[in-house]
């Protein structure tokens, strides 16, 4: 019986351990953008720009510009283009 017991403890412990490790790795990671660009489409050609700041599920802002053609890209917001758009964004 107390074998018994010691493994039950032994597995739940494992479980607890397993969900813990997937919590942590999962935190910040709920980004919209896995990767950047510094290049910006022409004015005209930006249909929409959405900014999404900095949350507990994702450690940084991201600046999202759909353009006409249906492309979808993220911008680098340290350069000083999307400084200036996050400005404007602000006032």
């Amino acid at each position: 019986m107390i074998h018994r017991n010691i493994i039950q403890v032994l597995l739940v412990v494992t479980a607890l351990a397993f969900i813990c490790n997937a919590q942590r790795n999962q935190s910040g990671q709920q980004c919209y953008c896995a990767s950047f660009t510094s290049i910006v489409d022409k004015k005209e050609n930006i249909l929409d720009i959405q900014i999404y700041p900095q949350t507990d599920f994702c450690n940084q802002v991201e600046i999202v510009i759909r353009n006409k053609n249906g492309g979808r890209y993220c911008l680098n917001p340290n350069l000083p283009v999307a400084k200036k758009l996050l400005a404007k964004f602000i006032q």
